[in-house]
Parts: C-alpha cells; sequence; structure tokens
C-alpha cells in the first residue's frame, strides 16, 4: 500500500475511501489503507485462490494421478510397485488400450528404460513432449499411448484468456476498421512478446507493398 502512495502521489491522487462505503456504514472518517485491504486486496486473494484451486483440481482426479506414476521420476521410487501399477490401468484403460496383454511386460523394460533417462544430467529439463520420443511406440505401444492421453489433457486455459484479454488492448474504436489478417497478426506479436521483430524488413516489405501498389 505504501509504494501504491508514493504512485499516486506522483500522480497527484490522494487516496481515499469511496463516500459512498462511507454513508452506508457510518463512518465518516475511515482509513483508506484498511478500505483497499477489506475490499480490494484481501477479496481479490481470494477469488485467485479459488481459481488455482479450480484449475489445479484436476489433477486430484484419479485417472490423473494414475497416469503420472508413467513418469520416470515415480515408476523407478521405491513406493511404486509395477504389479500395482498394472492393476490399476488395466481397471481404468483395459478398453482403451491398443495391446493390454502386453502391459505388464511394457512396465518392466520402462521402468528399466526410465533408470537411465533419470540418471541422465539434463533429465531435468525433460517435458512430456521429449519423453515421448523416448517412448518407442512399437516397443511400447501401450505406454506410448497413455502417455499421449496424459500430454494432451488441458491444464489450463490462461492462453486463451491471455488471447481475449490481448484484444481489448488491440481492438480498439480507432482500430475499428482493421482488417482480419492485420488484427491477427497484431495479436500474435502482442502475445508473443519474446519474438523478435526486425522493424528494417517490416519497413522493406512496406516499401515494396505500396511502390507495387503505386
Amino acid at each position: 500500500f505504501e509504494q501504491a502512495k508514493e504512485i499516486a502521489k506522483e500522480l497527484l491522487v490522494q487516496p481515499t475511501a469511496p463516500r459512498a462505503y462511507q454513508r452506508r456504514h457510518g463512518q465518516y472518517i475511515l482509513d483508506p489503507e484498511e478500505f483497499y485491504r477489506d475490499q480490494v486486496f484481501l477479496p481479490f486473494l481470494r477469488e485467485l485462490k479459488a481459481n488455482v484451486d479450480k484449475r489445479l483440481s484436476i489433477f486430484s482426479q484419479i485417472r490423473i494421478q494414475l497416469l503420472t506414476q508413467l513418469r520416470p521420476e515415480h515408476i523407478t521410487s521405491i513406493n511404486c510397485s509395477t504389479i500395482e501399477l498394472y492393476k490399476k490401468l488395466t481397471d481404468n484403460f483395459f478398453d482403451r488400450l491398443p495391446q493390454p496383454l502386453q502391459l505388464f511386460g511394457e512396465l518392466e523394460r520402462w521402468r528399466n528404460e526410465c533408470i537411465g533417462l533419470v540418471n541422465k544430467p539434463n533429465y531435468n529439463n525433460l517435458w512430456m513432449n521429449d519423453l515421448l520420443t523416448k517412448c518407442d511406440p512399437i516397443l511400447y505401444p501401450n505406454i506410448h499411448y497413455l502417455l499421449v492421453f496424459l500430454a494432451t489433457l488441458p491444464v489450463t486455459t490462461s492462453s486463451a484468456e491471455r488471447a481475449f484479454s490481448s484484444l481489448k488492448r488491440i481492438k480498439t474504436y480507432c482500430r475499428s476498421t482493421m482488417a482480419e489478417n492485420r488484427l491477427n497478426g497484431l495479436a500474435a506479436a502482442f502475445i508473443h512478446k519474446k519474438a523478435e521483430i526486425d522493424a528494417n524488413k517490416i519497413l522493406d516489405l512496406f516499401v515494396k507493398k505500396t511502390s507495387t501498389s503505386t
């Protein structure tokens, strides 16, 4: 709040509580810090916590927890039993597996394969897409299918929400006549901020386009 006060001071803004709130609660002398803490900051934290819990609730599902046991750091642990994992996988995914009768043998071979993966120094940077390349679909058809199923599960919708929020700042009334192609390009450039854009190439394209049109 002190940092916000400093910013407000630079903008010549005095932090005060709304008069309607003061009249409603009969408090004509109210500390602005208490108001913004109780009415803005704490409700924001509660809403943020509720949204995070809702987004991550997918990981509490039994099947998701079961599929994560196929990752090398889990299947190679002492607490992981291949027999128990085989029973649970067959109970939940038997009808979907391409070759369910070979699953137990695949789990044994996959566990030995994962021991070598975990011991590699760059294993911490191994994403699900990289893990799929390590799992041969010919040698491990069932495990490869389950890993693909795990990798394609939607975790959050933050990317789509960022796209919608960025449109509010791009598609303004000043650009109401902007065509769809240009709008898509500006939205992509706004979302992927780390992408390097060469201004000289853009100017060259603009000059070529205007010269041909004239």
